[in-house]
């Protein structure tokens, strides 16, 4: 009753906000419309330039607001798949559409196979709505070693304090700017395991006292205070030094961004969950490996 009364909430919430963001969006079309006119009434001096700058701010308000309302719109969307798949889960027809585990699969297990731990319709497909391989991970192996006596009542304790945090858990559903994004596992290993780059720090140096340089020559010609022939001749050789630096290390520069674009868009949805961790009241009996290690981890990530 509480999901189906959260989810005709959510309903609500879509339908109220569909009539605001057409009258947004409208009035955004509209100034970008007059925005175009008066500027073009402007430069011919027949307006004055307030007319322009008007129409230009009320877009950019118009852009801002139709931003939160995508953003409004976007979280109750995901919301509204959250709570479908709770209800789900209560009716029984949860089987065969989440994460089945199955890369966490051993053959050799003592008793996953016999228990149905892993695979479709297996428990860690009822179990899992971790959003990141590291979470799927970690809940596999929850599953798959027993632990002691003390930690599974510990464990016990949390889940029964956590049982009513619900804005805690509507949070956790809503991290990241998308529900695709997540952080691989793999992406860590391959960056934690790539080779190291190093740049001599003499050149560090003389590209940042040749950059000054050019900065200030170009500078100079567009205060006057020279030529724009004697401009070009100055700057030409550090043009020329800075392009045989760029293509001699074009390749290893390239092969840093390959590593790194991958891990800035998935560390994002990580550096958000630990800083919600690090913001909310665990349980007293959060288990203390949880607490430390994310302790670390929050600090390891906003480095």
């Amino acid at each position: 009753m509480q999901y189906e009364s959260r989810l005709g909430e959510l309903h609500t919430g879509i339908a109220q906000l569909r009539l605001p963001n057409a009258l947004t969006a409208a009035i955004f079309v509209v100034a970008i419309g007059m925005f175009l006119v008066f500027g073009l009434y402007a430069i011919r001096a027949q307006v004055s330039y307030l007319w322009p700058c008007l129409s230009f701010s009320t877009a950019a308000f118009s852009a801002r607001r139709l931003q939160r309302h995508r953003r409004s719109r976007s979280r109750m969307w995901r919301l509204k798949r959250f709570y479908d798949r709770a209800v789900n889960r209560l009716k029984g027809h949860w089987a065969c559409s989440g994460m089945t585990g199955e890369e966490f699969r051993d053959p050799g297990h003592a008793y996953a196979t016999d228990l149905h731990v892993i695979g479709e319709g297996s428990l860690f497909e009822l179990l899992c709505t971790a959003r990141t391989s590291i979470g799927r991970r970690g809940l596999a192996n929850y599953l798959l070693a027993a632990p002691a006596l003390d930690e599974t009542l510990s464990r016990q304790e949390a889940v029964r304090e956590l049982r009513d945090a619900v804005n805690l858990r509507e949070r956790i559903a809503t991290l990241g700017e998308f529900e695709f994004l997540e952080a691989h596992q793999d992406t860590f290993e391959e960056w934690l395991n790539s080779p190291t780059f190093s740049f001599p720090r003499p050149l560090r140096m003389i590209v940042a006292a040749t950059s000054a340089l050019l900065v200030g020559f170009v500078a100079a010609g567009l205060l006057g205070l020279s030529s724009w022939t004697s401009v070009a001749i100055w700057i030409s050789p550090l043009v020329a030094f800075h392009a045989g630096i760029g293509l001699f290390f074009r390749s290893r520069v390239n092969r840093m961004c390959e590593w790194l674009r991958p891990l800035s868009s998935e560390t994002h949805v990580l550096r958000e969950g630990l800083h919600l961790l690090e913001r909310e009241h665990l349980p007293n009996a959060t288990p203390r490996g949880l607490r430390s290690a994310s302790d670390g981890a929050i600090q390891c990530v906003t480095m």
